[in-house]
């Protein structure tokens, strides 16, 4: 049976890596799905996040002999996983990369190229489309593609080749500071429940909520974000998704601290 456990923005956290793999294990995960925004803490370092970044593909690799483990691109991740030097680069840099830590760019670049293979822009199956942010109407409509709004289109249409890349993380809408229509990378919460696509059930991260949060069909899952001091904004729950089942969704958490 499948069984899939989606997990919110990570930041940076090593401490969060043992409450994932304990939870999967006991609800018998089949694949875990990480929704982007794995770099940047408040009080990571350059050093911090290259030590990090060797820890995290320690974790991935480890969990990939048991689960198959989906790894979801984030807005701050996108300067990490660009080459230096490129336009595409230069073009995120230019438009703000708040948290991002450009001395250890080169060395975090080379650990996930080499060690971190399938980062994803999207995931989907016949009822469920998970990204970082989410998908707004008008940002799909902004796209010339004329294909009907099926989570399979949607993947054609947000691929993580760099030049696109770059172009959805320059596209921010007004509740994250920016003028255009929000791409799945910057969708605030507020911006994706006035303007969801009707008949897409959609998980995300990216906005930090208290617990995992269900809005007529939207799925928040960034419980694990802290404030600048370090206090934990949510609970650390997590959301189970088995296809086939009644009900398909559960939010569930690592009981055992």
């Amino acid at each position: 049976m499948t069984r899939i456990l989606f997990v919110g923005d990570l930041h940076a956290k090593p401490q969060l890596l043992p409450r994932i793999s304990r939870t999967a294990d006991r609800v018998r995960a089949t694949r875990i799905i990480l929704l982007g925004d794995i770099m940047d803490d408040w009080r990571a370092t350059g050093r911090s996040l290259v030590e990090w970044a060797e820890t995290f593909c320690d974790w991935v690799e480890a969990e990939r002999q048991k689960h198959r483990v989906t790894v979801l691109i984030g807005n701050h991740d996108v300067p990490y996983i660009l080459k230096a030097d490129t336009r595409d680069y230069a073009r995120v840099r230019d438009y703000g990369t708040p948290g991002f830590h450009s001395k250890s760019q080169r060395k975090v670049f080379e650990i996930f190229d080499s060690r971190l293979h399938e980062m994803s822009t999207v995931w989907y199956d016949d009822h469920v489309l998970a990204s970082h942010a989410g998908f707004t109407g008008a940002w799909l409509d902004g796209w010339p593609f004329g294909l009907p709004i099926t989570p399979a289109n949607i993947s054609l249409m947000f691929p993580g080749e760099p030049s696109k890349l770059a172009s959805a993380y320059c596209q921010a809408g007004a509740a994250r500071g920016g003028d255009s229509a929000p791409s799945p990378l910057w969708a605030d919460k507020s911006e994706l429940i006035a303007d969801h696509p009707v008949g897409l059930i959609q998980v995300v991260g990216h906005t930090p909520v208290t617990t995992v949060t269900n809005v007529d069909g939207l799925w928040f899952c960034d419980t694990m974000s802290t404030l600048p001091n370090g206090l934990p904004i949510g609970d650390s729950s997590m959301l189970l998704y088995t296809p086939g089942t009644e009900p398909m969704f559960n939010v569930v958490k690592d009981y055992s601290e």
